[in-house]
């Protein structure tokens, strides 16, 4: 992977958070995968009359195709890890494709059979963005905004459940092949995710946690243009601590639920249970 050199003069800004122009660029680039996650959720609801429809399919058939997505997005969230060989840059580029290939399949399938396999692929690049584009935004954003700056992608990701609903609304007074338009105009947001990928660095803590300081350097300088050089070694160094600091053996599946670590699992695994146990999938499907 080769990353933009960029000479920086040595009295540039003194802090990182002094020149976040780049930063969120880069962070509203990266959130269009959580978009793409939200469109492709909530674009079958819309589309369901319609494939019905045309495809002349039963209820259960229907069913089908809109649990294919959330069995995908399993496996898909199972691949996340993937980004810890390939690099963030790479995976959520490779996320992107998929989230063009799987819409356009989907919107140009023949029959029910490649309809199905293209919304089971559409579940992948789901389920691992949901992983991947907040782990991407925190590595590449200083503490001083992190929070601030994550806040993105979960409302972008709601943006485009809502999106796909005014799609699915503009298009009702078409015909019933309409749901093809639906289903394949989630191509466009990923399409022009990579399009605008050289705005999408590898971030600085991954280049570290893989020996590669000059170019988490250059990262840095990518994303921060106006910083002097000693802003950008202090950050260097800061990662590096935080690096050491996070090299601990990892806590096993039951150890989460013993000890020091059972009120945050309590905590988080709750907040999950009351979303499902709320309904809202009703009112997305």
């Amino acid at each position: 992977m080769s990353v933009q050199m960029l000479e920086i003069p040595e009295d540039g800004a003194t802090s990182l958070e002094t020149d976040l122009e780049q930063l969120k660029r880069t962070v509203a680039v990266a959130s269009l995968s959580t978009f793409c996650l939200g469109y492709n959720t909530g674009i079958v609801a819309g589309a369901q009359e319609g494939i019905m429809e045309d495809l002349h399919l039963q209820n259960l058939a229907v069913a089908e195709l809109v649990s294919a997505a959330l069995l995908g997005a399993t496996v898909g969230a199972l691949c996340g890890q993937s980004a810890n060989t390939l690099g963030r840059r790479r995976a959520l580029l490779t996320t992107a494709a998929l989230f063009v290939v799987s819409p356009l399949l989907s919107a140009l399938s023949p029959n029910y059979a490649v309809l199905l396999f293209g919304r089971t692929l559409t579940g992948i690049p789901i389920g691992v963005s949901s992983v991947l584009t907040n782990l991407y935004i925190t590595e590449v954003s200083p503490a001083v905004c992190r929070g601030r700056l994550g806040g993105w992608a979960p409302f972008i990701g709601t943006s485009g459940i809502l999106v796909s609903y005014l799609v699915s609304a503009g298009l009702q007074p078409f015909s019933h092949e309409a749901w093809r338009w639906q289903v394949g105009l989630a191509a466009v947001p990923a399409a022009a995710q990579l399009l605008l990928s050289a705005n999408l660095p590898e971030t600085p803590r991954w280049l570290l946690s893989q020996s590669r300081k000059e170019e988490a350097k250059d990262s840095l300088r990518q994303l921060f243009r106006k910083v002097g050089r000693e802003c950008i070694e202090d950050e260097v160094y800061k990662l590096e601590a935080d690096l050491c600091r996070s090299n601990v053996p990892s806590v096993r599946i039951w150890g989460l639920c013993s000890g020091e670590h059972r009120a945050a699992t309590l905590v988080g695994v709750g907040i999950n249970v009351l979303q499902q146990v709320s309904g809202i999938n009703v009112f997305i499907y």
